[in-house]
């Protein structure tokens, strides 16, 4: 669950960093690089269902999508995300 944690407190620095450097939070949605970490993040913020961890399955979030699917969100991918917001950062505060 502490991924879950960092993956919402990077969300929370990168739109604060695109109000501070470009006055609003649009790229968010324009940036194609950006599209699975935000569907993750909305997945896990209004779905979230259960965390499971048993050693027998792969770590994974089950949600609730907003058509009612529930969809399994994997370590692997939620650590995908993570990377994704940290490179727009990067790439943000550097001016890119």
């Amino acid at each position: 669950m502490a991924r879950v944690g960092y993956l919402f407190l990077q969300w929370g620095f990168l739109e604060n960093d695109l109000r501070v450097r470009r006055g609003d939070v649009s790229a968010l949605k324009t940036r194609p690089d950006l599209q699975e970490a935000k569907r993750i993040r909305n997945l896990i913020a209004h779905g979230i269902i259960q965390a499971t961890a048993y050693p027998e399955e792969t770590a994974h979030l089950s949600c609730r999508s907003d058509d009612g699917i529930e969809v399994r969100v994997t370590l692997s991918e939620l650590v995908a995300a993570i990377v994704a917001l940290e490179r727009a950062r990067i790439e943000i505060l550097k001016g890119s």
